[in-house]
């Protein structure tokens, strides 16, 4: 082959590999910002509310206030975090993966209020976070950890257990969440009874219980439970309320 052609042919050859590389740049400069960790974070501001209730202290109310703060924060950053395929968690475990990523993020107090209600008190905290991938992860080996822990413990300890004296919500209904999703709906229910008396006032835990009665098929008593969850705060009891109609063949409408 003459030399000019295989000159000519090697410009041809740099001219599409040049060009190539013009059209590549866009693509090269947003892939390190997808794929990211430590960028991809997101920054929100979220107001958690709790009503005291007779006996409860406001050290209580704060820690339970500031929790479901948080709690949102997770919730609403991991819809976008994983719409980008970033964090994958199935649905039954994601009740309790959030509830302890709630716990481990840290937040900024913007404010504090405390409002009175007739004879009860509210205590509302507003706080400014970010929820990272790193966050879920972190949360999910925390999950594996004290299900390995769970396990672990007797039948005696299952059926009478004991509950720590320390305001612990994450880890306190994490727990309950565990048992929900190993189908053991019996201890599930003890668990939940001992929660009971040491948060008799925290909605999530008869929005728990309302799904151990449906699985027990009492209708009547899940009804209740959605009530009571529901006049404590919990804006999910109240949907289900609107919501549902008839559950086992059973009419639920006043």
């Amino acid at each position: 082959m003459p030399r000019a052609i295989t000159i000519e042919s090697q410009k041809v050859r740099y001219l599409i590999g040049g060009l190539l590389f013009v059209f590549m740049l866009p693509v090269l400069a947003y892939t390190p910002h997808a794929w990211s960790f430590d960028r991809d974070v997101v920054e929100v501001e979220t107001t958690g509310a709790y009503k005291m209730g007779p006996g409860d202290s406001e050290e209580l109310a704060g820690q339970l206030a500031l929790f479901q703060a948080k709690k949102i924060a997770i919730d609403t950053a991991a819809k976008y975090l994983s719409s980008k395929d970033l964090i994958d968690i199935y649905e039954s475990r994601k009740r309790e993966i959030y509830s302890l990523a709630a716990s481990l993020i840290p937040s900024q107090v913007l404010q504090k209020q405390w409002k009175r209600e007739g004879n009860s008190r509210e205590c509302f905290i507003r706080i400014r976070t970010t929820v990272g991938i790193s966050d879920m992860i972190k949360a999910e080996k925390e999950n594996q950890k004290l299900e390995e822990k769970d396990s672990q413990e007797s039948f005696s300890g299952e059926m009478e257990p004991s509950v720590s004296h320390n305001i612990d919500p994450a880890r306190d209904i994490s727990k309950a969440y565990r048992l929900l999703r190993r189908k053991e709906w019996r201890m599930a229910m003890i668990y939940l009874d001992a929660l009971e008396k040491k948060y008799p006032h925290w909605g999530d835990i008869f929005m728990a219980k309302a799904i151990v009665y449906f699985i027990a098929r009492e209708p009547g008593e899940m009804k209740k439970a959605l009530k009571k969850a529901c006049s404590l705060g919990n804006k999910e009891a109240c949907s289900d309320l609107e919501t549902l109609r008839k559950v086992h063949s059973v009419d639920l409408e006043d």
